[in-house]
């Protein structure tokens, strides 16, 4: 059974990971990161775009895991829950473009 504080926190990480604003942040970031590892003169510059890049996508992990983990607590059954989880996956479509 999910608290009441897992449920609300569940609710935030979703509507932060479909928040228009984040992903505009993500887009531009990992775009910009992209481009600074095509740039660079030397491994070490290239090691740290990944790194920030890497950094970037541990983010999202993160938030959707929460999302996730509140899920399978829940046991799907949670209808809320589930369809934030739903919604939140979809919105991360654009890294599949």
């Amino acid at each position: 059974m999910l608290t009441e504080d897992e449920k609300r926190t569940a609710h935030e990480a979703a509507r932060i990971l479909m928040s228009p604003l984040f992903q505009k942040v993500f887009e531009q970031l990992d775009a910009r990161y992209v481009e600074n590892w095509r740039g660079a003169k030397t491994a070490e510059e290239r090691e740290r775009c990944w790194q920030r890049q890497a950094a970037l996508a541990d983010v999202q992990r993160e938030l959707l895991g929460m999302v996730n983990d509140a899920n399978c607590k829940a046991g799907g059954k949670d209808e809320g829950i589930k369809s934030a989880l739903e919604r939140a996956k979809r919105s991360l479509s654009w890294r599949k473009k």
